[in-house]
């Protein structure tokens, strides 16, 4: 790919979490985070395939994940999920 980037891994509950950043974040991540996803998945099969237990392999590149998961959680709070209506619109 050619594509330089910084790279920061640390271990929590069995989960290795590696952190990339660079200046070409998109071709990274991709169109809606696939091409992310599909590196998460080489790289865990690569580091699995050299340990004698399982880890699961958390990547993310420039805070994406972190930045996904606030506005889904964001998301969920404007929305009453189990009415499907908005919670402005409840009375």
């Amino acid at each position: 790919m050619g594509v330089e980037v910084e790279n920061r891994g640390y271990i929590e509950e069995r989960n290795l979490h590696l952190d990339l950043e660079g200046d070409s974040e998109g071709i990274l991540i991709g169109k809606h985070g696939c091409t992310l996803e599909a590196i998460e998945i080489l790289v865990h099969r690569i580091v699995n395939r050299q340990l004698r237990e399982p880890v699961k392999v958390v990547l993310d590149v420039g805070g994406y994940r972190r930045k996904r998961a606030d506005s889904v959680e964001k998301m969920g709070l404007r929305f009453d999920w189990g009415k499907g209506q908005k919670k402005t619109e409840r009375r």
